[in-house]
């Protein structure tokens, strides 16, 4: 088995076989595992110039939202501009274009940003 080789584990980390170790970033036999915690796998496609190639890194546990990724929206607001006045009363409307508002909501805290998973462990063979 190459060094290189990683495998999905199932078992208690406690009893991880000989010849294996987790893949937490540990030189183990002179062999630097790779560090996967808290990570998911996603396939490369491509040793350089794909989508993902091997070894890149990315994402986050958590997001917070910014303007530009807001999908468009419109707020109406309900209201009318009609006057109405009797045969002898001239009906004078001011501010009629003034805007209405709504008030804001949300905290602008980030919020989880991860698929449905299933937790197991990564581990790389290190050698007997």
């Amino acid at each position: 088995i190459l060094p290189s080789l990683i495998f999905i584990y199932s078992g208690a980390i406690a009893d991880i076989p000989t010849g294996f170790h987790l893949c937490d970033g540990s030189v183990v036999n002179g062999i630097t595992c790779e560090d996967l915690t808290d990570k998911f796998i996603l396939c490369a496609d491509a040793d350089s110039g794909g989508t993902y190639d091997v070894d890149d890194t990315g994402g986050a546990a958590t997001h917070t939202l910014t303007t530009a990724e807001t999908p468009t929206h419109f707020h109406t607001y309900p209201g009318s501009n009609n006057v109405s006045a009797g045969a002898d009363y001239t009906a004078v409307v001011t501010n009629a274009g003034t805007p209405v508002g709504s008030s804001t909501s949300g905290s602008g805290d980030a919020h989880e940003n991860m698929p449905p998973f299933a937790a197991k462990a990564y581990v790389q063979y290190v050698g007997a």
